[in-house]
Parts: C-alpha cells; sequence; structure tokens
C-alpha cells in the first residue's frame, strides 16, 4: 500500500483514485473468505493499480429461503493511472461498484476513449460468445 503523501503526488500527475466493493457469495463462510481474498490478492499484484486502502468484513449470513449462504465483503482505494487502466481493472475484477473519488474532472484524449470503446468491444464479444454469438438482424 502506499503513503496518502504518495497518492496527492499521483492524483496531481493525473492517476485516478478510486473506490472498489468487492463481495463474494458462498455456501460456506470460509470458502467466501478465501476466495475474496485470493481474488484482492490477485488486485494487490497487478501493474495497472497501486492499492491505498483495503479493508476486509466479517462475513454475513445471508437467510435465503432455498439454502444458507454466506456474504464476505472487502471495500478497495486504489489509483489507476489513467481510465482506460481503470475501466480495465473494473472489467477485469468486477467490483460490485466502482466510484471516482478523484480527481473531480478526467480528461480524455482521443487515443484514450478509442481504447475504453475497444474494451468495450471485446467485452461484449466474450459475452457474446459466451452466449452462443451475437444475433444481427435488419429491420424491414
Amino acid at each position: 500500500m502506499i503513503s496518502e503523501k504518495e497518492v496527492k503526488k499521483l492524483v496531481k500527475e493525473g492517476w485516478i483514485k478510486s473506490y472498489m466493493l468487492f463481495e463474494v457469495v458462498s455456501t460456506s463462510k470460509e470458502l467466501a473468505e478465501k476466495a475474496l481474498k485470493e481474488h484482492i490478492e490477485k488486485l494487490e499484484k497487478d501493474e495497472r493499480a497501486k492499492i491505498v486502502k483495503k479493508e476486509f468484513h466479517e462475513p454475513q449470513e445471508l437467510g435465503t429461503e432455498i439454502k444458507t449462504l454466506f456474504s464476505a465483503i472487502c471495500e478497495v482505494e486504489l489509483l489507476a493511472q489513467n481510465l482506460s487502466s481503470l475501466a480495465e481493472l473494473v472489467a477485469v475484477y468486477g467490483p460490485s461498484a466502482c466510484e471516482v473519488i478523484e480527481p473531480d474532472v478526467i480528461k480524455v484524449s482521443v487515443g484514450e476513449a478509442q481504447e475504453l470503446l475497444n474494451l468495450l468491444g471485446r467485452i461484449m464479444h466474450k459475452l457474446s460468445e459466451l452466449a452462443g454469438g451475437i444475433v444481427v438482424k435488419r429491420e424491414k
């Protein structure tokens, strides 16, 4: 994790500070904790992210009609070098929520906008592969 002084310096240089909430639901409290911890460890090793803070919460039992489930949550503050990197982190790690903390305004170049759009296109293609392909229908 990095210091608050380093955070301020990097944000001034154009990095983006964000908050992410991660949740894992499992039939076992231990499995939920383990899976979430391993997921956050992968995020910590990712070069696109600099972890500012992380906080794991005690897994909570979810009352469902079918079976008992456990929800494990971790709140993370991190820095991403730019909006494209932040979008990639969201796409790869799938937080339940993501909020930009600072800066207040993010300027995006045309090149970065294209990167974001291409990332979205790649995600859509991956999803369509899982669903059996994209169906294109011409309107008459």
